[in-house]
Parts: C-alpha cells; structure tokens; sequence
C-alpha cells in the first residue's frame, strides 16, 4: 500500500481574537488584539474542541444578511478575522463585508452541495442545475455558476443583437460545473446534466473543483503536536488555516468529505484501503478469498 493514504495531519489555527469590533456600511475594524499567552498555543484550537465549527462559520452568512450585528461582534471577539488574520495583507485592521460575505455565500453552498449529493437529494440538485440542454455554439454558455454570479450583455459581432451570459462576479469564489463535449454527426457539442446519475457526477464534480479552490491558497507545511514533552516530537503534515473561514472549511473538508482514520483490507497479500460501508474488506472478491485461505488453512490443522 501507498504509505502516503496512512499520513499524519493536523488543522493550525490560533484564533487571534479581536478586542473590540467597529462596523459601518462597508466594512468591519478591529479595535486591538487580545495579548496572546502560552497557554493559547497549547490548548485545542476550535478545529479540535467543537465539531460543529463549520456550522457556526456557516451560519454567519445568514448573521450578515440578518444584520446581527451583536452576534457578528461576540464571533468576532472569540475567534478573531473570517477571511484573514487582520491587517495581514491590508492597509488597516479590518476586513471588507462584501468580501467577507461572498466567501461564506461560497462556503454555504458548497457544503449544501454536498448535502444533497451525499444524501441524493435530486430534485434541489436538478434546481440548482435546471433542465437538460445542449449547446453547439460553444462550452462557455452552457457554464453553470451557482454561487456569486452576474448577467452581462456582450455583443458576439459587432450591429449583432446583445448576448446574455452569466459569468461569476469579478474577483468573487464561485463553484462551476463545465459540461463534458460531446462529438454528434460530426458537431461538438455541450451538454449538462440528462437524467440523474449524470446529475451526481455533475454535483460531484463541481464540489471537488470548489473544494480545489479552497484548498490552493492553504500552505501546507511539516509541524509537530502541540505537547510540551521533551520525547521526540510526532511530526505532522499541517494545514495553516488562515483565518476562521479557512479553518471551518478545513474541518468540513475532514468531516464531510475525505476519508479519516482509513483500514487496510485484511485479505492476504491485499492492501487496499477499506472505504465506508466496508469494514474489514475492501472488496467482496477478497472477503471469498479470505474466507476459501481460511477454510483451507482450518482442513490442513484438522488432518495433521
């Protein structure tokens, strides 16, 4: 087996919580640092003490569209920048609320997303996606956008009537899905989703596009455990999250979408890794293989 499937990771982020939070039309200001101290960095971050971090980050979106302000502000104060550490790449210590809330919009409906391909909820799916078709024109238009998104007319030719196309909204997350071509008599040609297998691979694909994006700007570099023991170290391969959008993005990557804590097939000579449902096999193929290697190994002891 690929000992790169069995490595050790852990989620660095140290909260660099806000001491007073000031808010206006455009954006959100820190008033100040808490004093960080020793027993900040060896305690669990909110990654490893509350499961449900995703879900609290989730639902800030809705804080934002509600207005509420005094629940934005105790998020604030207790966990510190959504998008990034404050002042770490701006001119003043704060964060843009227009930025802030694209990211989570993105960050809502991708883990909506999943939900519904997880649990094979098709009818939000085939909303999200909208009835079959095709295109012969060309890939563009049939790009499907469902997060941060805008109409814009251009003109193909010039004098030619002004074309619609939607396209993800300048400098903004989205999560798209890019129709496969497809060659028929001789045309090349676009189709989205048909029926409803061909809508999960869809889903699918556009969760894991997403789900790259997320994942590219996140450095990931060797660390070791928290511990102040003096034993040798256990060394981890850390993903610094950078802010608690990055965190809870993380943590929902772990829970919801990659494979954890992962077994090897307990067929001879197999070492394959063992997925959910599956616990001590990897296929049915080796469980009979296991299962005639043992009736054979139980008639040899019972002849001898």
């Amino acid at each position: 087996m690929n000992t790169l499937k069995t490595i050790c990771a852990d989620v660095i982020y140290l909260p660099l919580r806000w001491k007073g939070v000031s808010i206006d039309e455009k954006f959100i200001y820190c008033n100040g640092f808490e004093d960080l101290h020793e027993k900040d960095i060896f305690r669990p971050n909110p990654v490893e003490e509350n499961p449900r971090f995703w879900l609290e980050v989730r639902q800030l979106y809705f804080d934002f569209q509600d207005k509420k302000w005094e629940r934005i502000e105790s998020f604030y104060k207790k966990y510190g920048a959504i998008r990034r550490r404050a002042g770490s790449q701006s001119k003043f210590h704060g964060e843009s609320i227009n930025d802030v809330l694209a990211w989570l919009n993105w960050f809502r409906v991708l883990t909506i997303m999943t939900e519904y391909a997880k649990n094979e909820k098709l009818a939000p799916l085939w909303e999200m996606f909208g009835p079959p078709r095709d295109s012969e024109i060309n890939g563009k238009n049939q790009v499907i956008y469902f997060v941060n998104m805008e109409k814009v007319n251009f003109e193909i030719l010039p004098n030619d009537p002004p074309q619609q196309l939607i396209q993800p909204i300048h400098n903004q997350p989205t999560i798209r899905y890019i129709p496969t071509p497809h060659m028929s008599r001789n045309k090349l040609e676009y189709h989205t989703p048909q029926n409803d297998d061909q809508l999960l691979a869809a889903t699918w694909q556009a969760i894991i596009e997403a789900v790259t994006d997320g994942l590219r700007p996140i450095a990931l570099v060797p660390t070791t455990d928290r511990s102040p023991s003096k034993k040798a170290p256990l060394i981890l391969w850390g993903f610094q999250a950078d802010g608690a959008l990055q965190a809870a993005f993380l943590q929902w990557f772990f829970q919801e979408i990659a494979h954890m804590n992962i077994t090897t097939c307990e067929s001879n000579d197999c070492n394959n890794i063992v997925l959910p449902p599956r616990e001590k096999f990897c296929s049915d193929r080796c469980r009979q293989r296991e299962k005639k290697r043992r009736q054979r190994e139980n008639k040899k002891e019972a002849s001898n």
